[in-house]
């Protein structure tokens, strides 16, 4: 669910970094990558809004879920007059379901074998006797 106070008009970097629930050094760091400009005040404090709010708020959704900061860039260029947007972002939230299941296949054999082997009732076993 949207946080309402991510559409205010301007926030600051420190109501930024509480609204999206992220530090200001990531913030920093999407900066340097390119993927924000935030305007600046007259002592130079970084000032987000309008796009640049709506930018931060794709970036933070997206490394949610573990998207790499390059996929991100891809959906941030997108058009959003013609709703290419969302395209982009279900295209990059479809590749990394993809890495997800094949990693939890993965996850799944090493337990299978681990489970064929006995190998958790020696693992119990030896965690007993460290424990006593």
């Amino acid at each position: 669910m949207r946080d309402n106070r991510r559409f205010q008009s301007r926030l600051s970097m420190c109501q930024a970094r509480r609204v999206f629930g992220i530090t200001a050094r990531a913030i920093r760091h999407y900066e340097e990558f390119g993927l924000l400009e935030p305007t600046r005040d007259s002592l130079n404090r970084r000032q987000f809004e309008g796009e640049t709010l709506r930018r931060l708020d794709w970036i933070v959704a997206l490394r949610a879920v573990g998207i790499p900061i390059r996929a991100i860039q891809a959906v941030l260029d997108a058009d959003p007059a013609s709703g290419e947007v969302a395209t982009v972002a279900l295209s990059r939230l479809e590749d990394r379901r993809r890495v997800l299941v094949d990693q939890l296949k993965v996850i799944e054999q090493h337990s299978q074998a681990l489970r064929a082997e006995g190998c958790l009732a020696r693992l119990d076993q030896d965690a007993l006797l460290s424990a006593a």
